[in-house]
């Protein structure tokens, strides 16, 4: 069964960092219509791919663990759904579209979300039990 996260992880690093797929297909010492493959889910990564990407990418904490890997991928391509009360400010609802801005382009230094976790803490219910924030996979 193909995994379309890791393709969505995979153009997503690649469009990040303004490679084309020629470019990064090279870099994994694949061919262009493999990694587009990958890129669309169509392929199953093999244990080898995966050594050739967290190469390519500068290795991984811990070496070439496939599950790992994918555990990261599965995190890196969730998302969440945050519904606000009708009542939310307008400052508030700023604050959470630009936290999640942040939060997308992977800018937020871990001073940062320490600094917001702290804010947090001030809230009624632990972020594990609140009933408006859910991850949702897609």
């Amino acid at each position: 069964m193909a995994n379309s996260k890791l393709g969505i992880f995979l153009k997503k690093y690649r469009l990040d960092r303004g490679m084309k797929m020629r470019e990064m297909a090279q870099g994994l010492d694949v061919t262009s219509p493999y990694l587009c493959s990958m890129e669309s889910g169509g392929r199953e990564p093999t244990d080898s791919f995966i050594k050739r990407l967290t190469r390519f990418m500068g290795g991984l904490p811990g070496g070439y663990n496939k599950i790992e890997f994918m555990r990261a991928v599965e995190l890196s391509t969730s998302t969440f759904t945050i519904r606000l009360p009708k009542d939310t400010s307008d400052t508030v609802r700023q604050c959470v579209l630009e936290v999640s801005r942040a939060l997308s382009a992977g800018s937020l230094t871990d001073d940062q979300c320490r600094a917001i976790m702290d804010a947090l803490e001030q809230r009624s219910l632990p972020h594990e039990e609140h009933p408006d924030i859910r991850p949702s996979v897609h």
